[in-house]
């Protein structure tokens, strides 16, 4: 008897009640309101940045069934993005069988407005997720333009693009062999930047110094290598590159870019030139890209390094193990605290508070929910 197709329906709902407690050695003092926001599995969490506690969570889920002869693959799901907490709002995508933007009420995680949009969120927790960027009261996400207020769309570049950066009024996105910048008024195109032997775009864009930041893949036969490309963010000309077999990440602190690889190194290169100013070698790759904080650079490579900008001399390391199946999120730091999650082969996540000036848990912790979990967002 052939199954009825049910009409199908993206649904939001609280997610159950129970959540695993964290492992606390020394909690931050009581005075830290700070919250850090997660998600794995279709679930946004946020849980207090002093011990891990669950503060609120919201699942994102689909209805209907999807009927199929003989054997076939999981049904569709929903997956949240890495969320942009701006004003006490939280404005996160959802994707997978469709893409919706979300506004949330930050301190209670109460629905302000939802609306169906092109945004999407990385199937790799590591690389990252498409962060919805907001300026003067609009959300950009995918490639389109919301309003704050409500959701409402404002406009949508015609381009394949997936916006990712935003400087001085100016947004840069990528899409898969092309960098574009547009008015982030309105959306027109100023000027695209065609990606040498059509190689994709890996990693996040990032701008900053008058300049555009991106890598890209090497081939699967190596005969086109990969690298970073900076660009004129005004023209979009080509500033310099560098090749290397894979891209990590690259972070800006003063007049150096910071650039993580594959090929087990840290380089710090001179923003203006790609002048490498000194380069350290590690024992595993860097598939993240660095933090910097009062003249201190922070990556995990098998666990959180501690770097001095200027030297490259390391401060602190904290090895929590590494292998071919194991990765890190990238380190983010609020008053002096570091944030993270390993994430082991069989997707266990794990999260992570250190003291930035020693490399001391605070505390760490891990539960049966936390699977695959993307970077940590802390306000």
């Amino acid at each position: 008897m052939q199954q009825t197709q049910q009409p199908h329906s993206v649904v939001l709902s609280n997610c159950p009640e129970h959540f695993s407690s964290f492992s606390v050695t020394t909690p931050l003092p009581a005075s830290d309101t700070h919250v850090m926001y997660t998600a794995s599995s279709g679930n946004l969490y946020a849980l207090s940045a002093r011990n891990g506690a669950l503060l609120w969570c919201k699942k994102v889920s689909i209805t209907g069934n999807f009927p199929c002869p003989g054997s076939c693959p999981a049904g569709p799901f929903m997956n949240f993005g890495e969320p942009a907490v701006v004003g006490g709002v939280a404005y996160v995508c959802a994707s997978g069988y469709q893409g919706y933007m979300y506004a949330f009420r930050a301190r209670d995680g109460s629905l302000l407005w939802s609306t169906k949009s092109n945004c999407a969120t990385a199937p790799d927790p590591v690389m990252g997720n498409d962060v919805p960027l907001v300026y003067h009261n609009v959300v950009y996400a995918g490639s389109d333009a919301l309003r704050t207020q409500d959701g409402k769309l404002l406009w949508s570049t015609p381009a394949d693009t997936a916006f990712q950066a935003l400087d001085d009024g100016v947004l840069y996105a990528a899409g898969e062999v092309k960098v574009y910048a547009l008015n982030a008024k309105d959306g027109a195109i100023r000027w695209h930047y065609q990606i040498p032997n059509f190689a994709p775009v890996t990693a996040k864009l990032i701008a900053g110094n008058k300049r555009v930041y991106f890598g890209t893949e090497s081939s699967a036969d190596t005969t086109v290598q990969g690298g970073l490309y900076v660009l004129n963010s005004a023209n979009g000309s080509l500033s310099w590159k560098v090749a290397m077999s894979y891209y990590g990440g690259v972070s800006l602190y003063k007049d150096l870019a910071y650039v993580s690889s594959g090929d087990h190194s840290l380089d710090a290169r001179q923003a203006n030139s790609g002048a490498l100013r000194w380069r350290y070698k590690s024992a595993s790759s860097a598939y993240n890209a660095a933090t910097s904080a009062n003249g201190v650079l922070y990556i995990n490579i098998d666990g959180p390094y501690a770097l001095n900008a200027a030297t490259g001399k390391v401060i602190w390391h904290q090895s929590l193990g590494a292998s071919q199946s194991v990765e890190f999120t990238p380190i983010t730091i609020v008053d002096n605290v570091l944030y993270f999650a390993r994430i082991g082969g069989d997707g266990k996540s794990t999260i992570y508070a250190m003291n930035a000036h020693t490399g001391a848990i605070y505390w760490q912790g891990s539960a049966p929910e936390l699977q695959y979990i993307i970077p940590l967002t802390v306000i």
